[in-house]
């Protein structure tokens, strides 16, 4: 599903804005990454791409990169230098797995993850689903010592399902504080929001389906904290209305 691929298309587009002179001065980048460069380094990417949407259908997903991306530039940095990244996913039950055949590492994380392993050999990564099904935000603000490690280098939040498709200011406050305790973790992360969508059965009641989960109200969070946004909506809405 390219849904599951946002996030890896993402950090390819981050990847791609930066001069590898500027990130990784003190290692030659051919050291640290498959030979063959990231698109064709192995055959796992390679049937990746022929499963995946076009470029430009993928880039609609990309809805902002943050603005300041100075957590992402040090995150690739570590990766073109060659050295040990950790990166933790967390969100209810889509990060979790639901709905993709357990044991077949067919979730989005585990796609990332072994994208990274495989374009980035050069160190032992350390990489991390700590998503709890049927949990909001609110869970995880309370709760994320005990998720996210203190040397994450990227998390990944994707909470806007769970969180539902109500505008209540307490269900954003809860994801906001989340969004705060991150971004002071020790390590500085680069935090991405990763933004699923659910068409509504019934949307008699609702101004638009368009606007049915709770997208606008955290890519306003997202461009005030300047943080990377993926949205799937984007990605897919002209596909399937």
């Amino acid at each position: 599903m390219a849904v599951g691929w946002s996030g890896t298309r993402e950090l390819a587009a981050l990847r791609q804005t930066v001069s590898l002179r500027q990130v990784a001065s003190s290692a030659s980048p051919s050291a640290c990454v498959a030979p063959g460069g990231w698109r064709t380094s192995n055959k796992y990417a390679r049937e990746v791409a022929d499963r995946s949407l076009p470029e430009r259908q993928l880039r609609k997903g990309i809805v902002s990169d943050g603005g300041d991306t100075s957590r992402s530039r040090r995150f690739l940095a570590k990766l073109l230098r060659g050295e040990a990244v950790t990166v933790v996913a967390i969100g209810g039950s889509i990060t979790w797995g639901q709905g993709s055949t357990k044991g077949s590492n067919l979730d989005w994380s585990s796609r990332l993850f072994a994208w990274l392993r495989a374009s980035f050999p050069a160190a032992n990564h350390t990489l991390l689903n700590r998503a709890v099904p049927a949990t909001p935000s609110s869970y995880m603000s309370l709760c994320v010592s005990w998720h996210v490690p203190p040397d994450a280098d990227l998390v990944i939040a994707e909470y806007n399902i769970n969180d539902g498709p109500g505008k209540a200011d307490e269900i954003r406050q809860a994801h906001e504080r989340l969004l705060r305790k991150l971004l002071v973790y020790p390590n500085r992360p680069a935090v991405i929001e990763l933004l699923y969508y659910r068409r509504p059965n019934n949307f008699t009641n609702e101004v638009s389906p368009y606007r049915h989960h709770g997208d606008d109200e955290m890519g306003v969070l997202a461009e005030y904290y300047h943080l990377p946004l993926l949205s799937c909506r984007a990605l897919m809405w002209d596909l399937t209305s």
